[in-house]
Formats: C-alpha cells, sequence, structure tokens
C-alpha cells in the first residue's frame, strides 16, 4: 500500500463551476467518464469507527464494499487506514457469494471485531487530472440507511485532490486556495441516516 495525500473542498454548485473553469484554465484534463460509485459502509454495533472519524483519532478505519453500477458489476472490499504515517488504501475484488456472506453475517476485523453493513452511499463522480494530480468532483450524494432506507440528499459537492505523500503539498494549496474541510462520506451518512 503507497500513502497517499487527499484533502477535500466543500462547496456550492455555483461554487463548483467557478472553480471548474479556473482549473481548466490552468490546464484540468478529463481522465474518465463521470460514473456512479455505490458504497456500503461496515462498522461494529458501537459504532466505533464513526466516533473515530468524528474524533479525528489515529489509527482509523474504514471498511466498505463498493461498486460502479454503471460501468461495471463487479464488488471490491475496501480498507482505508489513516494514521501517523499517512492515508493507505487496500483493495480486493470479492465474488458475488463473498459479498452476500459479508452483507448477511458481517465481515470480521482484528481491530473492530464483527462489522456488519450500516449505511449504503451513492454519488456521481467526474474524474480530472493536471500537474500529477487527480481531482474528482462528487455530487449527488445520496445516503441510506442500510436498515430502513431512511435517505437524505446531501446538496453539497465535494472536491477531492489526491496525490502520492510525495508530492509537493504546497502546490496543492496554490493550485485551489478555498480551505480544506474534513469530510466523510461514511460520518454524515450515519449523521443524517442513523442519528437523527
Amino acid at each position: 500500500m503507497i500513502s497517499r495525500i487527499e484533502e477535500k473542498i466543500l462547496c456550492t454548485q455555483s461554487e463548483k463551476i467557478e472553480l471548474f473553469s479556473m482549473l481548466v484554465s490552468k490546464g484540468l484534463k478529463l481522465l474518465y467518464p463521470p460514473r456512479t460509485i455505490a458504497s456500503i459502509y461496515f462498522d461494529n454495533n458501537s459504532l466505533q469507527m464513526y466516533s473515530e472519524s468524528e474524533e479525528g483519532c489515529v489509527p482509523r478505519k474504514k471498511i466498505r464494499i463498493r461498486e460502479y453500477p454503471n460501468f461495471n458489476k463487479k464488488k471490491q472490499l475496501e480498507i482505508k487506514t489513516s494514521s501517523i504515517e499517512g492515508r493507505f488504501k487496500s483493495t480486493k475484488e470479492i465474488e458475488a457469494d463473498v459479498n452476500e456472506r459479508y452483507l448477511k453475517y458481517g465481515y470480521f476485523d482484528n481491530s473492530y471485531g464483527v462489522c456488519l453493513p450500516k449505511v449504503f452511499v451513492k454519488y456521481t463522480r467526474e474524474y480530472y487530472s493536471i500537474d500529477g494530480v487527480r481531482i474528482t468532483f462528487d455530487s449527488n450524494i445520496i445516503y441510506n440507511n442500510f436498515t430502513s432506507k431512511k435517505n437524505f440528499l446531501d446538496t453539497r459537492h465535494v472536491i477531492e485532490l489526491k496525490a502520492d505523500s510525495n508530492y509537493n503539498s504546497d502546490y496543492l494549496s496554490v493550485l485551489i486556495e478555498e480551505p480544506r474541510k474534513r469530510f466523510s462520506k461514511y460520518w454524515n451518512a450515519v449523521n443524517f441516516c442513523l442519528h437523527k
């Protein structure tokens, strides 16, 4: 696993259009056509990953099954780890029977124990790059309670800048000057669909 820099910017639709125009003038290039992303997030019964995300603890994890429904039907188990050393992500393709087993019986993690599906998140992602930095624009974010199907539409847009950890992070601040925010789709999904 390679450590990487991830920075997030929250914005409105009009702010997104303005930032997009500015980045195009600096050489922003399309990487892929837009894709729908659907993720099921897991946590233990005490919602330990949610609490650690809220408190900004390290190390911490997010465990999810991700798919791209309008691109391919393959499902991936992803484990994102935030630690003092950086942010890491491991990805493993899983078969349909394994996916069903995880959804029914949960996923066992050495740090968190048995983790069950808690929330479902779906959104549209646009992919671009500039000077070795991948920039994505997320919109139409919908959070769902996995059990009750209670849902919430987030009208905000999320811009993510991703680069290898050896990248000059000062350049990212020059590229887009807007303030960075801690933002977690998982945290928001739990907050809006399990706690309200």
